[in-house]
């Protein structure tokens, strides 16, 4: 799954500017994560045409970038997550991130990483049984 993170100023009116920038642009936002500083911020965002909105958004001179991501279904029940981080730190894996969205269409709770080795990190969660989905399994 591809995700687009975007460096914008911490200031009025500049998140609304990339909501409508993608909006104009046809790109639907299927998840997204702000995490602020005091001057700036980074706007991390499922969408389902990544390389659209990072065009549409590097030619309104934003910073854009494209990384590869895995999104994978969690039991939504008490020490669901726990399970799933306990299945990464047997197979050594490392993420530098991660964020949850919600609930996928099965109605699992759902979180998006960001893997040292993405390819190394799906071959352990598909052995482990761990359910591996597509942007077509987020939303209602």
């Amino acid at each position: 799954m591809k995700q687009i993170s975007v460096f914008i100023e911490n200031k009025l009116g500049r998140l609304k500017e990339v909501t409508e920038i993608l909006a104009d642009a046809g790109v639907d936002i299927i998840a997204h994560s702000l995490t602020d500083t005091t001057d700036f911020g980074v706007l991390r965002m499922v969408v389902d045409q990544a390389d659209q909105a990072s065009k549409a958004l590097k030619y309104q001179g934003f910073v854009a970038s494209i990384a590869e991501v895995v999104a994978v279904e969690v039991e939504d029940r008490p020490g669901g997550f726990h399970g799933l981080l306990c299945v990464l730190a047997a197979g050594g894996l490392n993420f530098n991130y991660t964020y949850s969205i919600g609930h996928s269409k099965s109605g699992k709770a759902v979180n998006i990483f960001h893997f040292d080795r993405p390819d190394e990190a799906l071959d352990v969660l598909r052995r482990s049984g761990v359910s591996v989905i597509d942007t077509s399994a987020l939303g209602a």
